[in-house]
């Protein structure tokens, strides 16, 4: 599992998962004795995905805490063609986290839990300045 590199307005903090090629791959691997038939549409911006088998699928309980946060750090560029000492903002950035997530399985035998650590780096906020001086040539 590979967490998005940023908070995902569509879905909570840890229950989301980062696909792109070739660096990352989703793989997902049938366990059971029998067939899973799987069956996309896709419909004004939303992809669904559905696996289907021969018997209900289990309920699943789905938990995150966070671990720890980190601030906003604020990274400023020079930008000589702004005017004397104004600023613009290029990017609010993003705090980061880590979290854990923790998934329970609920089986006819027993509840099965997994859990992992999964690490939101934090995106520093990007601020244009204008030069806090005028330099004068000799």
């Amino acid at each position: 599992h590979h967490p998005h590199t940023r908070n995902s307005l569509y879905i909570p903090a840890g229950l989301d998962a980062a696909v792109s090629w070739p660096n990352k791959d989703l793989v997902i691997r049938n366990t059971h004795p029998f067939h899973v038939r799987i069956r996309a549409t896709a419909y004004r911006g939303t992809l669904r995905i559905e696996l289907m088998g021969a018997r209900r699928a289990p309920r699943v309980e789905w938990n995150t805490r966070i671990l720890r946060r980190e601030r906003i750090a604020t990274d400023r560029q020079v930008d000589p063609g702004l005017p004397l000492g104004t600023e613009e903002v290029l990017d609010e950035g993003e705090e980061g986290s880590v979290m854990e997530r923790t998934r329970t399985v609920y089986w006819d035998r027993e509840p099965r839990t997994d859990t992992e650590t999964l690490r939101y780096p934090m995106v520093s906020r990007l601020v244009r300045t204008g030069p806090t001086s005028v330099r004068v040539a000799q």
